[in-house]
């Protein structure tokens, strides 16, 4: 405990100037209680402001000495109560650091507190690593790593496929960062699927992290190609004809290439059929994605990575010009990464526990947009995945529910 002396205050500062009061004291060293006085100290503490102003307490302590001269001998300051561990302030500041950290940036706090943002990042970092020493996020059997964008910066969504739970965030699509989540997962030896898009750095991450887990290149990642090549080659033959020919015979094209031949109606089928005649290429990239989207269906017979490819070839092989353009990403990307794609085909657990869209993943990047305008990528994945404070006990938690977080921000 303090008693204050008396208390000094200026435009800027409040100083209190307190003894910190005596009591027992062992030697840390040797444990003797044989301890005498040897001088005294004083130390400037930082405690929570007050009234806009920076608060200092001048804290005199005393310094001690062994007096167990033939072992130890030592000299040995009086203990400071309540004071953080690694920096002069007082454990309430620490606290006030940590929970000002999540809705203010670190540059307000520090100009608050006269001291420098530096500072105020590692306390907060410290106050964030203690309370994630409290909780353990259980290991999904099915961790997807899905890349989200925020503010023209790639960061990485780790999911629990199976819940549909966001279990962590990465801030670079980097395999170093990846390689360090990774190896912070609690129990990663049970994750035994990993769902990946086309990232070489995951693989190279997910290979070195998790030998024994099987990445695979999930469904929705490449349907996203097949449909990023459609829009490419609606895009350019739209471009190539007058507004009359868009408003007389390509009014509904974009609704007619997004959905599976089977749910076309009557009047599509027609729209269709003028195709082949009047616009091939339209005709052909809706028919060769048709081709790809029915390797994922349960009745195609697809048993293995070998049958796929046929299915691919048979889908995309005939293609020419314009289409064969705009595939080319999709089928060069499928051969580079042959073993991952096959590996859903092959393990009954990636198709199983895989992600059947990305539309509520990729959501997160809006969600992180808002809550991170000027604040610290840390603070934001505080919020988002951990209690506001140090919780009384330790928990474990699945993670956090990706629907309610998209819901609860009011994105569509």
């Amino acid at each position: 405990m303090y008693k204050v002396s008396f208390c000094e205050e200026s435009d800027t500062v409040i100083r209190l100037h307190a003894e910190v009061l005596a009591g027992t004291h062992d030697c840390p060293f040797c444990r003797s209680r044989e301890v005498g006085a040897w001088g005294q100290r004083s130390v400037t503490l930082l405690d929570m402001p007050r009234r806009g102003k920076r608060v200092e307490i001048v804290a005199t302590a005393r310094r001690l000495r062994c007096k167990n001269k033939g072992v130890c001998g030592k000299l040995f300051q009086q203990p400071l109560p309540d004071t953080s561990e690694h920096h002069n302030m007082t454990k309430r500041l620490r606290r006030w650091i940590g929970e000002q950290g999540r809705v203010r940036t670190f540059v307000a706090i520090a100009r608050d507190l006269q001291i420098a943002e530096a500072t105020v990042r590692q306390v907060f970092g410290d106050c964030i690593r203690e309370i994630e020493s409290a909780m353990r996020i259980l290991p999904p059997t099915v961790l997807a790593l899905v890349n989200v964008q925020v503010h023209q910066a790639c960061r990485v969504a780790a999911v629990n496929a199976e819940l549909g739970t966001l279990v962590g965030l990465v801030d670079k699509d980097e395999a170093a960062a990846l390689s360090a989540y990774l190896a912070d997962i609690y129990d990663r030896h049970k994750v035994g699927f990993v769902s990946l898009g086309p990232s070489g750095p995951a693989l190279a991450a997910v290979e070195l992290v998790l030998p024994d887990a099987v990445p695979f290149l999930d469904k929705p990642h490449v349907l996203g190609m097949v449909d990023r090549a459609v829009r490419g080659v609606r895009r350019t033959v739209r471009r190539d004809v007058t507004r009359q020919v868009r408003d007389k015979h390509l009014l509904d094209d974009g609704l007619i290439l997004e959905q599976r031949l089977r749910d076309l109606s009557g009047e599509h089928l027609s729209a269709l059929e003028m195709w082949r005649a009047s616009f091939p290429a339209l005709s052909d990239a809706l028919e060769a994605a048709e081709g790809v989207r029915r390797i994922y269906d349960k009745d195609a017979g697809i048993r293995d990575g070998s049958d796929a490819a046929d299915a691919l070839a048979a889908a995309v092989g005939g293609l020419g010009g314009l289409c064969a353009t705009h595939f080319q990403p999709l089928v060069s990307t499928l051969r580079a990464w042959r073993g991952p794609w096959s590996n859903y085909f092959t393990h009954a657990g990636a198709r199983a526990g895989g992600l059947e869209r990305l539309d509520d993943i990729q959501a997160i990047g809006t969600v992180l947009e808002e809550l991170g305008r000027s604040h610290a990528f840390g603070a934001v994945r505080a919020n988002l995945l951990l209690p506001p404070a140090l919780p009384a006990r330790s928990f474990s938690s699945r993670g956090v529910s990706i629907s309610r977080l998209v819901a609860g921000a009011g994105v569509v």
